[in-house]
């Protein structure tokens, strides 16, 4: 994950989904997208903690998305686009499977903006930030152009329909601060198409940007910064209709005069995104966790909560009628057995090198586990039983390498 973070060439040799068993189309699948210097091992005590629940181990197959943590948050949101095209036309390429359009996305900090932006539709916002003319009148190298257009204009994607944030910064974060911000554009190393490419173009194109921060901004600190014009284009553009959104962002309680000062000084929140910058306006759920921003999807309580929007998507979307959003015709979901992937998989679908038990350093424990009762999966509470808030939500020794994700 480091390596990746600050070599993001390196970090795109990885970059794509990956998956713990074979394809089966009658799951729905549950893709994590992990967050800023982190890596898809992150997911590994909730991952574990879902699967424990019989219902959802029989109804979800779960996906994880790696992507070089180093590169604008929008760049890598739109990788994410064309890999989830690739694999459904991979997978699926004549949609028949009702079960790859009931696709649930689970973000971790910037990891909840790219799961975002995979449900919004940008029109010309986005654009607009940039400049007042046609985008048709922009000249310079066409594949930087093409590159520019991908990452400036696209719909939403269909198949999505519901998207768990967890200490997402929808609104940026204080931790990009000026000396953050030039340590990153120190320490990472950036793939020169997108730099050399981007500034070529407000050469060759003088008077056409109005603003060009969005172009010359190519570290992922500076892209999360308050100040970032991409988030006045966020506040602009509407996410997808057919897409539910439930969003978990953390406060946690100070234990000593050093976090009542660290409190004081960033405000009240995760400690790296506050508050009010957490605050998700389309959520159709909100749960605020005692918790730390890089641990807060270790909590207890957060697993609950995605558990519980887990199994209430399946009660939504259970009848075999419903359609897609986009009116085409509804299929049946059959009781298909596993079809195993192909053997020359484009990127960015792999697979993971060994089963995730296997590769941690001890005995898969789950015995603080309690699978959730019919009543409990009927609706989602969104306030976890008392023993499920004391638990620790530990379940699992930590995966000693991400290479074997390779």
């Amino acid at each position: 994950a480091h390596v990746s973070l600050i070599n993001s060439e390196i970090g795109d040799e990885v970059r794509g989904l990956y998956m713990l068993e074979p394809y089966d189309p009658a799951k729905i699948p549950v893709v994590m997208v992990h967050g800023f210097w982190s890596s898809a091992i992150t997911w590994t005590e909730m991952f574990n903690d879902l699967r424990a629940n019989p219902v959802i181990n029989q109804r979800y197959q779960f996906w994880f998305y790696m992507y070089p943590t180093g590169q604008p948050f929008w760049v890598s949101a739109k990788q994410m686009r064309e890999d989830l095209a690739d694999v459904h036309q991979t997978l699926d390429p004549e949609s028949k499977s009702l079960a790859l359009d009931q696709m649930v996305l689970v973000g971790h900090s910037m990891g909840g903006l790219i799961s975002y932006l995979q449900t919004v539709d940008s029109g010309d916002q986005i654009w607009k930030l940039l400049s007042d003319q046609p985008f048709e009148n922009l000249q310079g190298d066409p594949e930087v152009i093409n590159d520019l257009r991908k990452t400036l204009f696209f719909t939403a994607n269909p198949q999505v329909k519901r998207v768990v944030t967890l200490a997402m910064p929808y609104q940026g974060s204080d931790i990009a601060n000026p000396t953050t911000r030039w340590l990153g554009r120190s320490l990472f190393k950036l793939p020169q198409l997108l730099i050399k490419g981007n500034s070529e173009l407000v050469k060759q194109n003088p008077g056409l940007f109005r603003n060009e921060d969005l172009l010359t901004i190519d570290t992922s600190v500076d892209s999360l910064a308050l100040d970032s014009p991409f988030f006045v284009a966020l506040s602009q553009v509407r996410p997808a209709p057919w897409t539910r959104y439930h969003n978990i962002y953390g406060r946690y309680q100070p234990t000593s005069a050093y976090e009542r000062w660290e409190q004081y000084v960033w405000g009240e929140g995760d400690g790296v995104v506050d508050v009010e910058k957490a605050q998700f306006p389309y959520a159709h759920s909100t749960d605020e966790v005692d918790g730390r921003h890089m641990t807060i999807h270790h909590s207890a309580k957060s697993i609950w909560i995605v558990r519980q929007v887990l199994l209430q998507h399946l009660a939504d979307s259970a009848p075999p009628q419903l359609q897609d959003p986009r009116s085409r015709p509804p299929i049946m979901m059959a009781e298909t057995p596993n079809v195993p992937l192909p053997e020359n998989l484009p990127r960015p679908f792999a697979k993971l090198d060994a089963p995730i038990e296997e590769m941690a350093h001890g005995d898969l424990d789950l015995s603080t586990v309690r699978p959730a009762s019919h009543a409990e999966s009927a609706v989602p509470t969104h306030e976890p039983p008392p023993a499920i808030r004391q638990s620790s939500g530990r379940f699992l020794p930590a995966i000693p390498d991400a290479a074997r994700l390779r």
